[in-house]
């Protein structure tokens, strides 16, 4: 610590400055000191009060004991920032202050942070002026809030590796690199107090772990870039719900064993791939090219564009009725068909597929379109179906397309039954073609009229006669 300026005299031809600059130091005022921003350390004892967020960006600063909130009254930089207390409110004095860091460190995983009133977060201590040129910055932990028009600005990749990021009252996700985020971190945006928050893509690709929404309608998800950018939700063995808006020139992919669903009503115009686990549309992609991969499964009972199949389709899941553009089936999918009331409608008893254009059919005998048969007890879990009768006939809808059928052929289905637990006593399932309609029927196994019973029992009576004779000679 320098507390006098006469004492800068004879400085040696290196630098404390990153990039070095030889013959230039950088040192900033702190309570009248002046200090070396390389090494100086900074400690919060705990509770509420203002901070100018100086400290050295080769140290950092530590805030620890009861949480409280810290007001920032001046745009404040620094290597590290951690955070030992869970329950910090980090919340800006004026607009124009911002939190530039290299890295955010906090106690455990779910160390909670707040960060609100306008704060804006960079995630570098970079841009031009500042004397620490470090472009690499992370957040790797804990559950950060962001609320009250706060804003997270996402730099260089790698930037938010691990982190639960929370968005509310009209707080913001900026992506500025791409792949700034990767699949161990969530988003989730929160509208129980009003606002639900916004991720902007700005043009740049990125991926997320789980994307969800507390509260019907949360969040908005747009790309105000000039170019398309591809949003990727990669998580395993968990089910993630989003019921906010996708918007503009976005590309979605879905990865990883999980099962994402979307609710809202989405806009965006980039294509859907569907490369792994489940992708659940209760709401609408109208104007979306959907693909959904061998392995990968599309679902749900919204609206769709159009659809290449190469996975598996469940329409509705748990009888529904999904709505798509032109489909094709490739050789090789799978049209998971379930069943709760043999009576039942199109899309309330059975699984239906309605195609607003045409469906083509690309099976073959080498390599058929299965449709896997799956019974459901009423409350649809897996049993016997209701209402059905194996000695009874039965024609159900699979699909209907508006513009036709096309490539049918009755060698390129098979059909797997062993999820449906009704007794067939001999019936047959079968696949057909009727107009528009591809249709899955049953037919009960022949029943002898009782004219036949009639005629059986007489020819016994015949033959034991003549046994009895030949037992008597």
């Amino acid at each position: 610590m320098v507390t006098n300026l006469n004492n800068f005299s004879n400085i040696a031809k290196g630098s404390n400055t990153a990039p070095a600059t030889a013959g230039t130091y950088a040192y900033y005022m702190a309570s009248g000191d002046v200090l070396n921003p390389m090494t100086n350390a900074y400690t919060w004892g705990g509770g509420s009060g203002n901070w100018a967020g100086t400290f050295g960006v080769n140290g950092g600063a530590t805030f620890g004991g009861t949480p409280g909130t810290v007001t920032l009254s001046a745009a404040g930089f620094g290597r590290r920032l951690a955070v030992n207390s869970s329950g910090y409110t980090f919340t800006s004095a004026s607009a124009a202050n911002s939190l530039q860091l290299d890295n955010l460190q906090v106690a455990t995983p779910d160390t909670a942070i707040t960060f609100a009133g306008n704060m804006v977060l960079l995630t570098h201590a970079g841009d031009g002026g500042f004397i620490n040129n470090v472009q690499t910055g992370t957040l790797t932990s804990g559950k950060l809030t962001f609320t009250d028009n706060s804003i997270l600005v996402a730099r260089d990749a790698g930037t938010v590796t691990g982190a639960d990021i929370i968005l509310k009252k009209n707080a913001q996700l900026q992506i500025y690199t791409a792949e700034a985020t990767t699949r161990k971190s969530t988003l989730t945006f929160d509208n129980s107090a009003g606002g639900g928050g916004t991720l902007d893509l700005r043009g740049l690709n990125t991926t997320f772990g789980k994307v969800a929404s507390a509260g019907n309608g949360a969040g908005t998800i747009k790309n105000s870039g000039t170019a398309p950018a591809t949003l990727t939700m990669d998580f395993d063995n968990d089910t993630s719900k989003y019921s906010g808006t996708i918007q503009g020139a976005i590309n979605v992919t879905k990865v990883g064993s999980g099962v994402q669903v979307l609710s809202g009503t989405n806009t965006y115009t980039g294509a859907t791939l569907v490369n792994a686990g489940e992708l659940r549309i209760n709401g609408s992609a109208s104007s979306s090219a959907f693909t959904v991969a061998q392995g990968a499964t599309l679902s749900g009972s919204g609206t769709i564009g159009t659809l290449n199949l190469k996975g598996t389709l469940a329409p509705g899941n748990s009888p529904g009725q999904l709505n798509a553009g032109d489909t094709t089936f490739a050789d090789g999918s799978t049209y998971l068909w379930q069943l709760n009331d043999a009576n039942g409608a199109a899309g309330i008893g059975y699984d239906f597929l309605s195609v607003n254009g045409t469906l083509t059919l690309v099976g073959s005998g080498s390599n058929p379109i299965t449709i896997r048969l799956q019974s459901l007890m009423a409350d649809n879990s897996a049993g016997n179906v209701f209402n059905f009768d194996a000695k009874h006939n039965y024609s159900y809808t699979l699909a209907t397309a508006t513009a036709g059928i096309s490539g049918y052929a009755a060698n390129e289905f098979l059909l797997d039954t062993t999820g449906f637990n009704n007794a067939l006593l001999g019936g047959v399932w079968s696949v057909g073609v009727s107009g528009n309609d591809l249709q899955l029927n049953f037919m009960a196994a022949a029943v002898p009229e009782p004219s036949s019973y009639a005629m059986m029992f007489a020819g016994l009576a015949a033959i034991g006669a003549v046994a009895q004779r030949r037992r008597k000679v």
